[in-house]
């Protein structure tokens, strides 16, 4: 335990203590993907609480990627002076902040995003409502490009660092579970063909964003399914994560997500 409450370093940021809290969808959102006062108080409450590191909830890069309807949002630059409040609140006590940059992909619905949803392959997910529409090879460019104004969104605002979303059966670990990926394109069949968007993703990011800033990764190490990711697939994604442009791993794992 004595551990737990000395200063701990990476990449620059430096940690009052270990204690971290993880990114958690509170859906306090005003509909449009925007802060409100209730979501900047339920951040300051826990950065009150001695935590050394926040980071905030998983918020959608583009509007075929929102999860829910009142999920925070990325996405628009209208939404940067909401996003400059909450960090600046946070950081008050000494609290270092990042942003968890996600797409829902399979799992959303046409209701959510008004069009059928996005994935690598047009198969139902374990946990969607809908049969998603197979996205084409020439679609990743540009969709991988959300994730880098994003990521240049969340630095504009004052953000310490930003997460990339790869695990709970979101999209990008929809790419790499063979469970959702059955692509018969460079995109899909080997693991090393199904890591490749994801670390396309990266490695934008990381040009973008410049190689001081902080960047980490929510890795699934385990689908917690038949069939799916196991930890070996995960100590075969780490490194090449980490060459691609990651500076820290978040492990977490379940294709279903917080599903049973």
């Amino acid at each position: 335990m004595k551990a737990l409450f000395t200063e701990f370093e990476f990449k620059g940021i430096s940690l009052k203590n270990r204690i971290v809290m993880p990114p958690l969808a509170n859906n306090l959102a005003d509909g449009q993907g925007g802060v409100t006062e209730e979501l900047i108080k339920h951040y300051v409450e826990r950065a009150k609480g001695g935590v050394a590191m926040i980071v905030v909830e998983h918020s959608y890069v583009a509007p075929s990627g929102k999860s829910n309807p009142k999920q925070l949002g990325i996405d628009n630059d209208r939404l940067i002076p909401g996003l400059k409040s909450l960090v600046e609140q946070v950081q008050t006590y000494n609290v270092r902040i990042g942003i968890q940059l996600n797409h829902a992909g399979a799992t959303t619905t046409e209701t959510i995003i008004g069009c059928q949803p996005l994935a690598p392959s047009a198969i139902k997910h374990p946990w969607g409502k809908e049969v998603p529409r197979e996205l084409r090879e020439e679609e990743l460019e540009d969709l991988a490009e959300f994730y880098v104004r994003a990521a240049l969104r969340a630095k504009k605002a004052g953000f310490d660092f930003v997460e990339i979303h790869g695990a709970h059966g979101y999209l990008l670990n929809q790419f790499y579970s063979p469970l959702t990926n059955q692509r018969k394109d460079s995109y899909g069949g080997s693991r090393e063909n199904r890591l490749k968007f994801p670390l396309m993703v990266v490695e934008k990011v990381r040009a973008a964003v410049g190689k001081d800033y902080p960047l980490l990764y929510r890795l699934g190490a385990d689908d917690l399914l038949k069939g799916g990711l196991t930890l070996d697939d995960a100590l075969y994604a780490a490194p090449r994560l980490a060459e691609a442009g990651i500076d820290l791993l978040d492990i977490s794992g379940g294709l279903r997500g917080y599903q049973p």
